[in-house]
């Protein structure tokens, strides 16, 4: 069972001026938008230095895991092969 109910939500800014409702009514995404346009947001801040480098640190590794498994697709081959000519 749907429930149509039209709820809304009031969200109050930091700086605290005036609430601003938002509905939830999928009739009113306009509304919605223009409330978000005119709600002062905080300036992103960037991601720090022990994410970039954890990430840095992931994508080594994934590198480097490929590179093993691309070596050793190829060695393997060629040692069983050495192994059948020489024993």
């Amino acid at each position: 069972m749907v429930n149509l109910e039209i709820r809304k939500q009031v969200c109050v800014t930091s700086d605290g001026s005036q609430p601003v409702a938002r509905s939830h009514h999928s009739g009113d995404k306009q509304n919605q938008v223009d409330n978000y346009a005119s709600t002062p947001q905080e300036p992103r801040r960037g991601k720090s230095l022990a994410f970039h480098m954890s990430f840095l640190s992931l994508l080594i590794m994934g590198f480097i895991c490929a590179l093993d498994a691309t070596v050793l697709g190829v060695a393997i081959p060629v040692r069983s092969f050495i192994e059948v000519i020489y024993c």
